[in-house]
Formats: C-alpha cells, structure tokens, sequence
C-alpha cells in the first residue's frame, strides 16, 4: 500500500509523569478533501521534559493510510495521484488519563523515494 508517518512533540501543561497513555487520530487533506487517514488507539509517548512528550519518536511512528476507491485504502501502483503535492496533516492527541484533547497541523509534502538521486 501507500502510507506516510508522522512523529511529532506535545505539550501537555502539569504533566510529568514517565509515561502517559495518549491516543492518536491524523488526517490529511488536500484542500478541503480528506485523502488519508490514521487511528492510534493507545500510544505511549516518551516524556521529554518540561511537560512535553515525544509522540512515536522511534519509526515507524504513526501510520497514515491513503484513502482509495477500496477499504483496503490505495495501492503502491496507484501511489503517483499522490506524489509531489503538499497536504495539510491535521493531528488529534487525547490523554487518557484525563480525556484531554489537544489538536495541531502542519504541512507536509509527498515525493517518491526511487526518483530521488542518492
């Protein structure tokens, strides 16, 4: 299939405890369409400090499928309508403990990796 990883740090304010237990929704769109999507259910961040956590800092993070025309989402043959555009990922974090939910974007940009000279 085709898919991208996100990792990323959040900050969640009073909080230091070694581990915490957080789930994990991502979704990227390309303009106002969603085009992919992720669910983590439980994910256990390293703390970092200060109140920060790592979301999946060790690959392969956290997996966002595309979304294709089956529910098995879209193949690696169809993976070029996907490639060279910039998508917006919006991810949704929620702390268990206390079903706090924080929410950020970033923009990313998709490229294939055969093409690219070493």
């Amino acid at each position: 299939g085709f898919h991208s990883f996100v990792s990323f740090r959040a900050k969640f304010p009073g909080m230091s405890y070694p581990k915490i237990k957080t789930q994990v929704e991502a979704r990227l769109y390309d303009g106002c369409s969603a085009v992919g999507w992720a669910l983590a259910p439980v994910v256990y961040p390293s703390h970092q400090g200060e109140s920060v956590y790592m979301i999946a800092d060790g690959l392969p993070g956290v997996q966002i499928y595309y979304m294709g025309d089956t529910k098995y989402g879209v193949k690696s043959g169809q993976s070029a309508a996907f490639c060279n555009h910039w998508y917006r990922v919006r991810v949704s974090v929620r702390e268990l403990g206390t079903g706090v939910w924080g929410e950020t974007q970033m923009w990313v940009r998709t490229y294939d990796t055969k093409t690219i000279a070493p």
